[in-house]
């Protein structure tokens, strides 16, 4: 009787516990998510427009007198050094065809010189001809070597001609780290909850069922001639 009862309370009492910890899990790390992507994503959007307008008031005109642009390397350089250290972003700046010209990781990157492939460059110049913030999570078309969130910002001449881009990005394992953390909490506060009601109601079922236990076994008593028990 008293595993019967035990085991029913138990299996109803862990049932609501894991629903309502999988419900307030589920909806934190969701919100929390979001709002941690949202902020990242407006440091990203920060530091790739202010790299953007830097290199656009330091672009200097070819002496061929065509009319194009270059970008000042050793301008740009000590800048990029500074803001990405204090942002923590890895920032590329392309040119319009989509090929890295510099980098914020100096000596340490492979990415100069590298392209971007056909589709992320047509997406990337179709969201930023619509006047829309470019951002993406993946690799850009294997440009990095993981999956990165990114915001793209356009190099524009005195005429509003886009001369090139700005990648600003950060790697998506920040992420990863802070979904696990959370699962980590959960997961050991659902098992204390779990533990604490096994406790509470192993002490609650055996106070409940002691009287029926003990009229059972005056029963019994009864049954085999023993009336003396009360």
């Amino acid at each position: 009787m008293f595993k019967s009862i035990f085991s029913k309370y138990y299996t109803v009492m862990s049932l609501i516990i894991i629903t309502s910890f999988l419900a307030m899990g589920g909806m934190q790390i969701f919100f929390s998510t979001h709002y941690w992507v949202s902020e990242k994503r407006g440091t990203l959007s920060e530091s790739a427009q202010l790299i953007a307008d830097h290199t656009s008031q330091n672009l200097l005109r070819n002496p061929s007198g065509d009319g194009s642009y270059h970008i000042y390397a050793d301008t740009m350089e000590p800048f990029l050094d500074i803001l990405t250290q204090l942002t923590d972003a890895s920032v590329l700046i392309l040119d319009h065809e989509g090929q890295v010209l510099l980098c914020s990781e100096s000596d340490a990157c492979t990415h100069v010189d590298q392209k971007l492939t056909d589709a992320v460059l047509q997406e990337l110049q179709t969201t930023i001809l619509n006047g829309k913030e470019y951002f993406a999570v993946g690799t850009m078309g294997d440009l990095y070597a993981h999956p990165r969130y990114t915001v793209g910002a356009p190099i524009l001449t005195e005429q509003r001609q886009v001369l090139g881009y700005v990648l600003s990005s950060s790697s998506t394992k920040e992420m990863s780290a802070f979904v696990g953390n959370n699962f980590q909490v959960f997961f050991l506060s659902a098992m204390g909850a779990l533990t604490l009601t096994f406790i509470a109601l192993y002490a609650m079922t055996y106070r409940l069922v002691r009287p029926l236990r003990q009229m059972a076994a005056a029963t019994r008593r009864f049954g085999e001639g023993d009336f003396s028990c009360r």
